[in-house]
């Protein structure tokens, strides 16, 4: 598996499913070299994918998010998982995420 990457998204959504406790320890059985970063600094993001890209081993990212980040009704609320924002919503989120 040389040159892989997995890059797992951990935004903590598993509150209807398997709980991952300890991922970082359970994955060390495949790999040897598991970065864990803030999913939302793509200075981190970039460099750490960056390192890991120029190795000829097998290595895991654990980027720590929040699900909706960025936009104070919808980070962590599980209401918004299957949820489509309304117009109105939509220019609400855009000013708030300053698109």
């Amino acid at each position: 598996l040389n040159n892989l990457v997995l890059i797992i998204d951990r935004n903590n959504s598993d509150f209807r499913s398997i709980k991952f406790l300890q991922l970082k320890k359970k994955l060390s059985v495949f790999c040897n070299k598991i970065y864990e970063i803030n999913g939302h600094e793509m200075t981190q993001v970039h460099k750490t994918l960056k390192k890991s890209l120029n190795t000829k081993f097998f290595n895991i990212i654990i980027a720590n998010t929040v699900k909706g980040y960025g936009i104070k009704t919808i980070a962590n609320n599980p209401a918004w998982h299957h949820k489509t924002p309304s117009v109105k919503e939509m220019e609400i989120f855009k000013k708030e995420l300053k698109l």
